[in-house]
């Protein structure tokens, strides 16, 4: 279900670790305010998942509301990214950029 975002375009957790690596997500807003400034669309073809999407510039910027929030923490239960938080300080340590926004969390859901 939180997959789904109620119908909302998402991006998927592992998609906002990396955009989120290095200078605090600034390259990845950039590119998201690139795109939604300069094209009028209707629809996303997205490489994974469901296609297409009938989404705007308005809702393709609001899939990655997680850049602009300033902080690492994805719109999903924590208990789904614990294994990637785990990875990212565990075996990934030494090969994955560290993000300025901290460690990787997710909503509580209680699951």
């Amino acid at each position: 279900n939180e997959f789904s975002g109620g119908g909302r375009a998402r991006v998927l957790p592992i998609i906002e670790i990396i955009l989120s690596r290095g200078e605090d997500g600034r390259i990845a807003r950039e590119w998201v305010d690139k795109i939604t400034e300069r094209w009028e669309f209707d629809s996303v073809v997205p490489q994974h998942l469901d296609a297409p999407i009938k989404i705007g510039p308005k809702e393709f910027k609001e899939a990655f509301g997680f850049l602009y929030e300033g902080k690492n923490e994805v719109g999903y239960c924590d208990e789904d990214v614990k294994f990637l938080r785990e990875a990212e300080e565990g075996f990934l340590n030494f090969s994955v950029y560290k993000s300025k926004l901290g460690v990787l969390r997710g909503k509580v859901c209680e699951l």
